[in-house]
């Protein structure tokens, strides 16, 4: 997340302090944080052969601090070939900032391709799996 997003989050559910996300701490952050984005799809569009597809469940969810940002990781499990799948981030109703990286994708076995996405009023990513 952004750095202003991340310094708030950070000084309030790094509960011990300890610049690390614990386990207790994870559980928190997971249902009173990130569950709540299941209603937004986690800000994130997919689309399959050119279709969009219905947001599968997040699994292994984990919160960690890396370089004084929190960021957020879990799994997806889609029930097709991922070749050819597009995923869309951004964050269109509070505007929070999120970033994507390539070296942040595994796919295995498939190249990727992340590029940012003006949406006019917020910014977004692309990651195109192929």
């Amino acid at each position: 997340m952004d750095d202003m997003t991340s310094t708030i989050l950070i000084m309030e559910l790094d509960q011990n302090g300890d610049g690390k996300i614990s386990p207790k701490e994870n559980r928190y952050i997971d249902k009173e944080y990130f569950a709540i984005f299941k209603d937004f799809d986690y800000y994130t569009h997919i689309l399959a052969k050119g279709k969009k597809i219905k947001f599968p469940e997040a699994t292994n969810f984990k919160a960690s601090i890396e370089n004084n940002k929190i960021c957020y990781s879990f799994d997806i499990k889609l029930d097709q070939n991922i070749k050819d799948t597009v995923l869309e981030f951004g964050d269109s109703d509070f505007y929070v900032a999120m970033v994507l990286k390539k070296e942040f994708i595994d796919a295995k076995g498939f190249s990727s391709k992340v590029t940012g996405v003006d949406n006019d009023f917020y910014y977004g990513y692309r990651l195109e799996l192929n």
